[in-house]
């Protein structure tokens, strides 16, 4: 029997810029309707990340990066300090000449505890 999620995906790259962490996952769906790469606005990028759940996954991506940041130190990551948050980059409709294609985002606090304590993972984030 084959059991199927609603989210599957891999971390494409974490980086270290400015002594902040991030997760950075690169996309290639199109939108419906989108015919340009001027089309990848910010309200479309939203509506993408709405109906693909990407919103859960990167929060799933950056609790994974706490876990592996506090495993490998013996403490809880400073969320605040040292985690930058999520890019997305949707790259047919990135440019070297602006920002479309290119969302980003950082979960509060408040919710990656909470979803930390969810999945049995308290002491990663603090």
């Amino acid at each position: 029997m084959i059991h199927r999620g609603f989210l599957k995906g891999f971390i494409d790259l974490c980086l270290n810029t400015n002594g902040k962490w991030w997760v950075v996952d690169w996309k290639t769906n199109v939108p419906p309707g989108v015919e340009s790469a001027g089309s990848y606005s910010g309200e479309t990028l939203e509506l993408m990340m709405d109906h693909s759940h990407y919103h859960l996954q990167y929060e799933l991506y950056l609790l994974a990066l706490c876990r592996t940041l506090s495993g490998s130190r013996g403490e809880a990551v400073n969320w605040n300090e040292e985690i930058g948050g999520a890019a997305y980059l949707f790259v047919r409709g990135c440019r070297e000449s602006d920002s479309r294609g290119v969302y980003t985002a950082k979960p509060s606090l408040e919710r990656m505890l909470t979803l930390a304590s969810a999945m049995g993972l308290e002491g990663v984030v603090k």
